[in-house]
């Protein structure tokens, strides 16, 4: 019935597909593929609820699955819990599906306490989108820390040093004498743990990257003509993790 389930989801035919999934873990209740397909169908047909009474029944079973967690992260996320989502989020770096490449830096991760009196080094992870969402947590951080290391995409460090001059930017591995003189570490996806368990907590800001001003007055020069209050839009993008 799983591999059942596999096909019908597959011509998305997405009540036969719950139905076969359903079978599969009546007849093999400790069958976690089932439990994982089965939620993955719930997410295509945005069934939210499922996706956690699903996942929460396979975790009794194997309280170890990355997906399953992951899952629920994505599920508790959408449903505004953004609490659950961020705890469950951090499977990401244990995931067999799209790993999440992890920094070995000899540090203990930072668990949201005090860092008035401590040095933190902030690494980057996943794609430069990620990579930007993200970066909006940084400069709080930094202002929490008594000093603030970001390793970030070389392509992105120009950006980010405009935009953080109060932190100092990488691009790419930070060296080692520098790390050995900070006190913890935090990957910036893991940040939100500790910066927005609660819509609350997200700030009310126009923006916190800063353009090049010379390449900006350059390009509304080439494309915004004489008028001085052109909208000028750019937009290019291509993404390496594309799921149909």
């Amino acid at each position: 019935y799983n591999g059942l389930g596999t096909m019908y989801r597959a011509r998305r035919d997405y009540s036969a597909a719950c139905a076969a999934f359903e079978r599969a873990i009546r007849f093999e209740p400790r069958l976690i593929d089932a439990y994982i397909n089965l939620c993955n169908t719930y997410r295509d047909t945005c069934n939210e609820a499922g996706i956690l009474e699903i996942a929460d029944q396979g975790l009794r079973i194997d309280p170890t699955c990355a997906q399953l967690w992951l899952l629920r992260s994505e599920a508790a996320f959408t449903i505004g819990n953004l609490a659950d989502g961020w705890r469950d989020y951090e499977w990401r770096f244990l995931t067999q599906e799209r790993p999440v490449n992890i920094q070995t830096y000899a540090l203990p991760v930072w668990k949201g306490e005090n860092l008035a009196t401590k040095g933190i080094l902030i690494w980057c992870e996943q794609g430069v989108g990620d990579e930007i969402i993200f970066s909006s947590m940084v400069a709080e951080v930094a202002a929490r820390a008594k000093r603030c290391v970001l390793q970030a995409t070389p392509r992105l460090a120009p950006l980010f040093a405009r935009s953080f001059p109060n932190i100092e930017i990488f691009g790419g591995a930070v060296p080692a004498d520098v790390a050995e003189s900070l006190d913890v570490q935090s990957a910036m996806g893991s940040l939100g743990q500790w910066m927005r368990p609660t819509f609350r907590l997200f700030p009310t800001i126009a923006n916190y990257l800063k353009a090049n001003s010379e390449r900006t007055l350059a390009l509304r020069t080439r494309y915004g003509g004489k008028k001085d209050r052109a909208l000028v839009v750019g937009l290019a993008w291509r993404s390496a993790n594309v799921i149909d």
